[in-house]
């Protein structure tokens, strides 16, 4: 789905796009279970792990962008739009994944 509209193919092809999908859902799901073992690390020894502001945000876009892109298959011209908000997501979830571990590298000791 991420991959059907041919405004965006250009010289890559249609498989480019869709391995760039695939590795940007697998960094947010990668970015979820790290958190998770850290929470569950964290609890193990008492402690409580708050969610972020910046995590939020990026689940804000992360959900917009999912509607879009699913909304996208009747209205193409959300497709772009829902494809910029999935990068931003994918960026998004990268710099909120590293933010809290270094935030809480405590855990780790």
């Amino acid at each position: 789905m991420l991959t059907e509209p041919k405004i965006l193919i250009g010289s890559f092809g249609y498989d480019f796009y869709r391995i760039v999908g695939g590795v940007g859902v697998a960094i947010i799901v990668a970015r979820e279970i790290m958190v998770c073992f850290l929470r569950m690390m964290a609890a193990t020894k008492g402690l409580v792990l708050a969610a972020e502001n910046v995590g939020k945000i990026k689940t804000f876009v992360t959900d917009i962008s999912i509607v879009l892109l699913l909304l996208a298959t009747k209205i193409t011209a959300l497709y772009a739009i829902g494809a910029i908000l999935f990068v931003i997501s994918v960026v998004l979830t990268i710099y909120s994944g590293v933010y809290y571990v270094i935030k809480n590298k405590g855990v780790f000791k």
